[in-house]
């Protein structure tokens, strides 16, 4: 069966002047937001305004892309032997499996290994390094050789080269806790002047809404591992103009966003995702659109060649953008029908 291309057009704007501060180093950057949510660029821009007073200081914390398989033992006996060669593995760097991975990438390390057990079931959760790569395609090949390595050498079977405790595109508790993707922290520290004349409001109300919103309403909603606002509106608004994965939203943008007011009145805001899956290479990435928003942002050189440690980097933009998004409805919402009002402005026809 043929399938036919046709070309989807989603509204895509230039957003200049995001200021930050990379360990010590302040820059700005422009970059794009494809979005049909119209409010979203305006609301993205009034969070980079601020930065342009009061720069955005970016982290990375880890990166680590998982993928996980299922193996089933013959009994609990098998299944001690393998929780005993696991434990071998862990205690020599991996050594044997590193082996196994070389020969299906020269760019993917592994990292550590997880073992969940239940009854003869064995769930691995293997963790990788995956360099420039956001590691989908990677992971699952190096995990498929280590479980045929374990299938050879011990009498079990093997039962799925995806065990659901990855965890890919889905909500869970095990991404928040040890990490899936990058591990990035965003924060700003915002003056009571700019908090007035920018965003219409003051530290005191936004900090009030954090908790009464994110944080209790999350609480109530039954929100695993998460408070905030809309983390996945701004994920998403970069995911396509960058060839992402957009269905990695999904566990991407589970986060917390953390405020207080300082001793001088000051606004502390972050925001704290540690699971932004990214990549600079590999599917879709070789298209123009996407390549020119990778030199846009500063990611490649003038041979258009990316520069080192970029998908690390890339995550660190992407964590920026999302607090400006944040930060700003956040602060609309402090004020009685300002979120109404502009989407009437901007969305009604």
């Amino acid at each position: 069966m043929k399938v036919a291309e046709k070309q989807t057009i989603i509204p895509t704007k230039i957003v200049e002047g995001l200021n930050i501060n990379f360990e010590g180093q302040i820059g700005q950057i422009d970059f794009p937001i494809s979005t049909y949510e119209t409010t979203l660029f305006a609301s993205i821009n009034r969070g980079v305004k601020v930065s342009k007073q009061h720069p955005i200081s970016v982290v990375l914390i880890s990166n680590n892309m998982t993928r996980s398989i299922i193996l089933q033992c013959k009994d609990i006996f098998e299944v001690k032997k393998i929780v005993c060669f696991l434990d071998d593995e862990k205690n020599n760097k991996f050594k044997n499996f590193q082996k196994i991975v070389n020969t299906t990438s020269n760019h993917c390390k592994i990292t550590n290994i997880d073992e969940k057990i239940v009854g003869n079931l064995i769930y691995l959760r293997c963790s990788f390094y995956t360099d420039e790569a956001s590691g989908h395609n990677m992971t699952t090949i190096a995990t498929n050789e280590i479980a045929k390595f374990l299938q050879n050498k011990f009498s079990i079977k093997y039962l799925s080269n995806s065990g659901n405790i990855c965890c890919d595109k889905k909500v869970s508790a095990i991404n928040s806790i040890s990490g899936r993707g990058k591990n990035v922290i965003a924060e700003i520290i915002i003056s009571k002047e700019t908090c007035k004349e920018i965003l219409k409001t003051d530290a005191k109300k936004i900090v009030d809404l954090n908790i009464k919103k994110n944080f209790i309403g999350s609480i109530v909603a039954g929100s695993i591992c998460s408070a905030n606002a809309h983390y996945a509106n701004m994920l998403a608004s970069l995911y396509l103009p960058f060839g992402q994965d957009i269905a990695n939203i999904v566990e991407g943008s589970q986060g917390i966003t953390y405020c207080e007011v300082l001793e001088n009145g000051d606004l502390y805001f972050s925001v704290n995702l540690t699971n932004i899956i990214c990549g600079c290479v590999g599917n879709g990435k070789q298209l123009q659109f996407v390549r020119d928003n990778l030199k846009l942002i500063n990611l490649m050189d003038k041979n258009d060649n990316l520069i080192k440690n970029a998908s690390e980097k890339m995550a660190c933009i992407f964590c920026a953008v999302i607090l400006c998004g944040e930060l700003s409805l956040l602060s609309a919402l402090t004020n009685q029908d300002e979120l109404v009002k502009s989407h009437q402005v901007f969305e009604r026809k």
